[in-house]
């Protein structure tokens, strides 16, 4: 699998990019040390096949994304699966807990076994 990193530079853009697939946003500007912490972690989670695309927005550099957004704080990290924002979380996380929302949501929109039952 292709490892995928996308900066985006505009809402046009953004929007492209979370449109399809378990998508992870990265609000992150150069001078932020805890975004410094996390950069290492979202390479990681590249190099695992996981499926997942991240895409990093530069606060500095795409201040329009980061408004529309409503991004307060770095870094900020948004979910989104087959273009719906499922989650946000704010400060720097661990790998395992940025995967854990994917975890979740996956269990969550599978439809329900009935083992047994005939359908």
């Amino acid at each position: 699998m292709a490892k995928k990193i996308i900066e985006v530079s505009n809402m046009e853009e953004f929007a492209e990019a979370v449109k399809e697939g378990n998508i992870l946003v990265y609000f992150w500007a150069p001078w932020c040390s805890p975004c410094r912490m996390v950069a290492p972690i979202l390479d990681e989670i590249q190099e695992d096949d996981n499926g997942i695309t991240i895409v990093k927005v530069n606060t500095d550099d795409t201040q329009d994304v980061a408004v529309k957004m409503g991004i307060r704080s770095i870094p900020t990290l948004k979910y989104y699966v087959g273009g719906v924002d499922m989650d946000t979380h704010v400060g720097a996380k661990s790998k395992k807990d940025m995967l854990k929302v994917f975890t979740r949501v996956e269990k969550a929109i599978q439809p329900p076994t009935h083992e047994g039952e005939e359908l």
